[in-house]
């Protein structure tokens, strides 16, 4: 595995002590259109 998806993956297995630490790995794992998109449903579910 590439260094980057093997300390992803050490990340996810740990345990999150706040819901903002998956959402910014997720967040790093996807480009920038998706992310404002995922965004922008975030909002409009909230609201």
């Amino acid at each position: 595995l590439p260094t980057e998806e093997m300390s992803l993956a050490r990340e996810m297995a740990v345990p999150l002590d706040c819901g903002t630490n998956l959402a910014e790995i997720l967040n790093s794992a996807l480009p920038p259109d998706k992310r404002s998109i995922e965004k922008e449903k975030q909002q409009s579910d909230t609201s």
